[in-house]
């Protein structure tokens, strides 16, 4: 932590102009970018330690299929909230074959976690 902190801390101090203006052009103010940034890592907190939780409880294997089915999610919400205004957020063929591929393992788990349960 202490790493990642001094080198943010370093990074942000010799690019303030490029935090500072855009913030201001937008007529916004600290306190308010303060408690976003706050909320942002409290939110990312929580995140880390959902994440960490489902590994215990469920473990690698349905976690990692939670987090391939929250890739879809992004890739869809992406495509229907962005798509109109940034092209490269619309769905591709590569997008769509990745998709599909994903669905199809995760389907494909779903039935044989089932079928196990079962016998």
């Amino acid at each position: 932590c202490t790493i990642v902190g001094t080198w943010q801390l370093t990074f942000t101090a010799s690019h303030w102009q490029r935090i500072a203006g855009p913030v201001e052009e937008a007529g916004s103010s600290w306190p308010f970018c303060i408690s976003l940034l706050a909320a942002l890592a409290l939110s990312n907190f929580v995140h880390a330690g959902s994440f960490f939780h489902l590994l215990m409880k469920v473990g690698v294997v349905s976690t990692g299929v939670a987090k391939a089915l929250q890739g879809v999610l992004v890739f869809v919400l992406s495509h229907l909230l962005y798509c109109k205004q940034d092209e490269s957020q619309c769905f591709s063929p590569v997008k769509r074959v990745s998709l599909l591929i994903v669905i199809s393992g995760v389907l494909a788990y779903i039935s044989a976690t089932s079928q196990r349960e079962r016998a």
